[in-house]
């Protein structure tokens, strides 16, 4: 209850200008006195004040018939609201004829009230009706020169459809075009549809919506003459009154890219950052220049990658990376280790005056991390998140305003690429205009990129002065507002922002995490195997069915940068990861990344894919021709077979040596000549050359490279099987 309720129940005295309930009507009080309180009845088009005991109302104010009214609908509308200066000439023009009315004493008395208008009717030539009309509205709201205003506020019915009937709305028109037609319900509702699905939909502008609109009227059965059909202007008309800019704006170029570009600003993004290392913002851009190798100036390299980390409270830029790995978690977490990291070294490697910068700051992890909804999104970014304590915030997509500090940032540092530089990268269209392809014009090597990009980096955290910086209200005012100078400030008079860290147990945590399955040859992670001795002395890969001691899956943490080695997390154990190395079956892979082994397997299954098809078709072959082959000896046995099986069982030994004794023939191999050497052969061996026919099977004498017209010592030749 406000201080007027309390006041009125410590005395219930009632005081002008206050609007009362009594007896179910409204009253507005006029004028108090000890004796009298003089009430207006409102909402009446014929009252006049009355008065009453001023000690009843007191009476009935206790026992609760008469109550005071805090919120009603009777002010007077301030004239400094009111835009039209004819509104306010009127206004004063009406209080000016019941001026001398209200200000007299006896201004409520009957007989000396009717006198009063008597003299101001003969003196301005105005009805009675007309000045009580005036006096009515000044007791009605508040008894002031805003109360008998002329509310033209009220006029025009705005926002309420008018109802035409014979008469065509709109101005008349003087230049030969047709007059605006009555617009109907039908109407109404091919303009909704038109800007819905041309204006909006498919961001037709007007006139091209209004040529949809046409068509809908003339296809539809109730069209006689174009007489009929709205104007453009009608159209233009329901598109403002009926559809607000901030949802014509939205649904005509999308819901993301009004909020991103278009929408009411109410903020800034340092009021969310209380210090130094409150939040930082991590994103990625394409480099708009392209760069050369160093060892051969001729080979284009293309456009590298930039991550920039830079602090929300005093836009000073703590990490970056630049190469070629497209941005990921990976990337995305060297650059974090880099603002990590100390990076003195870059100053002495570019020479880099201590005057311009003698130190850069940032080596602590932040209280949150801000980036895309892609690199930092899931799982990886969750085990990060717990592992460091750090929150992770990821914008929603497309909404690059969410994190504009760093993306402005990307602006400014390629500044220093503007005009004819070379490499840089054409414009979408330039090519049709003639310009040059700046794959053709590169020049700079990754190290002079580099070199480009450290020095802006510097110069902007310790000279760029921020003439648009919202400042906090304690900070000095003859501070010169330069993101390293901010960061010092918010140092000495911000804390608990930062976090101490593990820098070893950080790069693990990092680290990417995967599935990986266990089995007797090792650990298998993306068609590599890995082992380690730890987990050997676990019993992890004996090769026993059932191993119990040997789990089926595992997580594993690894560097996309290189396989030669993962971290697997050992189940149910508060162990650290244990470290296991690519296994010797897997060393084809040895020193690549992921990336590479994911390709080179691919391509391997490819070619696969085309020799089994090969390897199948050869097989189908071969089972067609072994078919053929037993068909062909089923039926030449059936032939000649006449025996019986006894004697078949009986003959099979025979048969055998015969086929042994066919066979050694076949398979004796030609020496080349050697010098006659004694033997405990007889010497009835010596010098004995072999014929033809026992050589007589060309291909074994191509298989072993025999050459019948070489003397051979057959000394080893002609042992007895028997």
């Amino acid at each position: 209850m406000s201080s007027l309720a309390l006041m009125h129940q410590a005395a219930p005295i009632f005081v002008k200008n206050d609007v009362i309930k009594w007896q179910e009507k409204n009253f507005r009080v006029i004028k108090v006195n000890l004796a009298h309180t003089f009430l207006f009845e409102l909402d009446t088009n014929n009252g006049i004040p009355i008065p009453f005991a001023t000690n009843e109302l007191e009476y009935s104010f206790r026992s609760g018939e008469v109550v005071l009214l805090e919120e009603h609908k009777y002010h007077a509308l301030p004239a400094s609201l009111n835009s039209r200066e004819k509104s306010h000439i009127e206004m004063t023009e009406r209080y000016e004829i019941i001026k001398s009315i209200v200000e007299s004493e006896d201004a409520l008395d009957s007989s000396e009230r009717g006198r009063l208008i008597t003299i101001e009717m003969m003196r301005r030539n105005i009805s009675k009706v007309k000045i009580y009309r005036i006096l009515r509205a000044y007791w009605t709201f508040g008894q002031c020169i805003e109360a008998v205003s002329t509310h033209y506020h009220k006029c025009g019915a705005k926002g309420k459809r008018r109802q035409f009937t014979d008469q065509k709305p709109g101005r008349k028109r003087h230049d030969g075009k047709k007059q605006n037609a009555i617009r109907t319900e039908l109407h109404m509702q091919f303009m909704h549809n038109a800007i819905t699905a041309f204006h909006f939909a498919k961001k037709y502008s007007l006139t091209k919506t209004y040529r949809r609109f046409v068509t809908y009227c003339k296809d539809d059965d109730s069209y006689t003459s174009d007489d009929n059909i709205p104007s453009i202007d009608s159209l233009r008309h329901l598109l403002q009154n009926h559809y607000s800019i901030e949802h014509a704006s939205s649904k005509r170029y999308g819901n993301r890219v009004y909020m991103k570009d278009m929408r009411t600003l109410n903020g800034t993004a340092t009021v969310s950052a209380y210090g130094p290392g409150a939040r930082y913002e991590l994103d990625a851009t394409v480099v708009d220049v392209h760069i050369v190798c160093s060892h051969d100036r001729t080979r284009v390299l293309g456009r590298p990658i930039l991550y920039i980390v830079i602090d929300l409270f005093s836009r000073l830029i703590v990490g970056f990376y630049i190469g070629f790995y497209s941005p990921s978690f990976r990337t995305a977490t060297i650059s974090l280790l880099s603002a990590l990291q100390d990076k003195t070294h870059l100053l002495e490697k570019y020479s880099i005056s201590k005057s311009v910068c003698s130190s850069w700051p940032g080596v602590e992890l932040p209280d949150a991390l801000i980036s895309d909804k892609a690199e930092l999104f899931g799982l990886n970014g969750s085990h990060l998140a717990e592992t460091t304590s750090m929150r992770i915030e990821n914008t929603a997509s497309g909404r690059s305003d969410a994190k504009g500090v760093v993306e402005r940032h990307f602006g400014v540092i390629q500044d220093a690429f503007e005009g004819d530089f070379d490499g840089k990268s054409s414009k979408p269209g330039a090519k049709k205009s003639g310009a040059i392809d700046g794959r053709l014009t590169a020049t700079l090597t990754f190290d002079d990129l580099q070199e480009i990009i450290v020095s802006e980096i510097i110069l902007r955290n310790n000279c760029h002065v921020m003439t648009n910086y919202d400042c906090e209200q304690d900070m000095p005012d003859d501070m010169p507002l330069t993101p390293i100078n901010v960061w010092n400030w918010g140092i000495e008079n911000r804390t608990g922002c930062f976090q101490s860290f593990d820098e070893e147990r950080l790069k693990i945590a990092v680290l990417p995490r995967g599935q990986a399955t266990v089995s007797r040859e090792g650990i298998r992670y993306k068609g590599l195997f890995y082992t380690s001795v730890a987990l050997e002395k676990l019993g992890w890969f004996v090769r026993i069915k059932n191993n119990t001691a040997r789990p089926q899956s595992v997580k594993v943490l690894y560097d996309p940068m290189l396989v030669n080695q993962i971290y697997v997390i050992i189940p149910n154990s508060n162990q650290p990861p244990v470290a296991c190395n690519i296994k010797s079956k897997s060393r084809a892979y040895l020193n690549d990344s992921f990336i590479q082994v994911e390709k080179r397997i691919a391509t391997r299954k490819e070619t696969n894919v085309v020799h089994k098809a090969l390897e199948e078709e050869e097989k189908r072959k071969l089972e067609e021709k072994t078919i053929a082959i037993s068909q062909r000896a089923k039926k030449e046995k059936k032939r000649l077979d006449k025996k019986t099986i006894a004697q078949t069982k009986r003959e099979i030994s025979k048969n055998r040596d015969s086929a042994r004794e066919d066979e050694r023939k076949n398979i004796v191999m030609e020496y080349s000549p050697v010098e006659q050497q004694d033997t405990h052969l007889g010497n009835e061996y010596q010098g004995y050359t072999a014929t033809q026919d026992e050589f007589a099977n060309p291909e074994l004498n191509k298989l072993f490279n025999l050459n019948n017209d070489k003397e051979v010592d057959d000394g080893t030749n002609g042992i007895d099987d028997d």
